[in-house]
């Protein structure tokens, strides 16, 4: 590689290290101009590291990026999205694509800490949280959730709200009330600090320590003092995951040991995918049997109608599938997914789309169907089954720290998990019909980042990327594992050395 761009490494670590943390801490408040940064850095990277992406990469590659282009594509140019503008769509669009870039060049880049990486997007979260937090004791007082529960209603606007399901949120440069769901969802990513520690010795390493456990506590701070139930139950798969992950990393376990629990855990995984697509199928045809808007006549063919009459006349069934707590805002979306006109997204004029539009299902997956229809659904389902298989990838066999692994393996898996049972689409408690799609949101652009840095390619038994090798190598990797981690350096490595080289 030519020693100019070598040089320009740095500076590409540094602006992209700025952008994610101002991302994490949402400043200012306005997506479209965090879309045009990221283009801007994404560029940068992109023509610094493109040469780095080998041809044993570009399948496994592939099976990622053409689907975050479709999930892309369906969610800026869908049929809801058309009353955004063109220009704020074309944003979006690029601004997706570009953070997976931003995360896949990064990982390619001279000098990259993974560490550090984490926590700039740890520090810039844990700042956004704490000011809320401060704000939200301020203006409700610590643990109203409990003091407030036998008398919860007040009124704003003429409208009843619960103050037990809010809090105060730093908004760009002012407060407004949201959701418990969607602050939580800050609450419980910054809470996997404390997860962390599960990879730290705290001996050696006692700055990380500090660092790791300040920003997990302010996360866990957050949850208790609403207090945040569903929230703090969130953190238990959060810690089954951590900790399933420390586990695999104990060199006192033998390697025939670890390879029986990866495979138990590989056929749950394909299992628990089986019973999903089985389960979707039937709620699916469940929902379209009915008119789920309209006192449930019958919409489609004899047979799902059929079915959803068998639902609704046992017990077991109606509870499960038809109940209207959990189900009922998922029915009126998948009802309305087979409608022509929503194929692509949801035509909000439409008053059954329109009832379903701003249904919370609480299910970032389903929520998709809202603005790209059931063929995004589809996309993102497959995504998914791929992200996963590549989160546990990368926490096997990169070279990074244990700490870097452990805590993106699990952001990744508790993101995913939080968002799938507790997603927020309508964070603004007094603003009812602002909808908020996950992979416009600022996390889901960090999801994204996390996506593209932690891929790791499918290589024959015994291969090793390039850009692992260089992790091998490096003087600075060498004098780490010399000292055995006992220095705790956040600083980029020091790349005169390599300049020299190739010179």
């Amino acid at each position: 590689m030519n020693a100019k761009l070598v040089k320009l490494h740095p500076l590409f670590l540094f602006l992209a290290l700025e952008l994610l943390a101002i991302v994490g801490f949402g400043l200012g408040g306005n997506n479209v101009v965090y879309y045009i940064l990221g283009f801007i850095v994404a560029i940068f990277g992109v023509v610094l590291t493109f040469k780095r992406i080998k041809k044993n990469e570009i399948f496994s590659l592939l099976m990622i990026a053409i689907p975050i282009l479709l999930i892309a594509v369906f969610v800026s140019f869908g049929v809801l999205s058309q009353k955004n503008g063109v220009l704020v769509n074309i944003a979006t669009f690029i601004g997706i694509i570009s953070f997976f870039l931003i995360g896949l060049s990064m990982r390619r880049s001279k000098g990259v800490n993974a560490e550090l990486i984490l926590i700039c997007i740890g520090g810039g979260l844990a700042l956004l949280v704490l000011i809320s937090m401060i704000a939200t004791w301020c203006q409700y007082g610590l643990f109203y959730g409990i003091r407030y529960k036998s008398t919860p209603i007040y009124f704003y606007g003429g409208e009843r709200f619960d103050v037990t399901e809010e809090q105060s949120w730093l908004n760009g440069f002012s407060f407004v009330a949201v959701t418990l769901r969607y602050s939580g969802l800050f609450g419980v990513l910054l809470s996997t600090g404390l997860a962390g520690l599960f990879f730290i010795n705290p001996k050696k390493e006692l700055r990380k320590f500090i660092i790791s456990g300040v920003i997990g506590f302010i996360g866990l701070l957050s949850l208790l003092t609403t207090p945040n139930v569903v929230g703090l139950l969130m953190l238990i798969p959060m810690l089954i995951v951590a900790g399933y992950t420390r586990v695999m990393m104990l060199e006192v376990i033998p390697e025939k040991v670890k390879k029986g629990i990866r495979n138990g855990v590989s056929y749950t995984f394909i299992g628990i995918v089986i019973i999903l697509v089985i389960l979707f199928a039937v709620m699916f045809l469940n929902a379209n049997g009915y008119d789920q808007i309209d006192g449930y006549k019958p919409i489609a063919s004899r047979v799902t109608s059929e079915l959803s009459r068998t639902f609704l006349e046992n017990d077991i069934l109606r509870k499960i599938f038809n109940n209207e707590s959990f189900m009922g805002p998922i029915n009126r979306v998948l009802n309305q997914s087979a409608i022509y006109f929503n194929y692509f997204g949801f035509i909000s004029e439409h008053t059954a789309s329109e009832v379903a539009m701003y249904s919370n299902t609480k299910m970032f997956e389903i929520e998709i169907i809202k603005e790209g229809g059931i063929f995004a659904f589809i996309v993102l389902a497959f995504f998914l089954v791929f992200v996963v298989q590549n989160i546990f990838k990368y926490g096997k066999n990169s070279k990074d720290s244990k700490l870097s692994r452990g805590l993106i393996v699990t952001l990744l898996i508790t993101f995913i998990i939080y968002s799938s049972f507790n997603n927020e689409s309508f964070p603004f408690v007094h603003i009812a019909r602002y909808y908020n799609s996950m992979f416009r949101s600022l996390p889901g652009l960090i999801f994204i980042f996390l996506i593209g840095f932690s891929f790791y390619p499918d290589l024959k038994q015994g291969e090793v990327p390039e850009f692992e090798k260089e992790i091998e190598t490096s003087p600075v990797s060498v004098e780490v594992s010399k000292e055995n981690e006992v220095k705790d350096d956040y600083f980029f490595d020091n790349e005169s050395e390599e300049v020299k080289d190739e010179q």
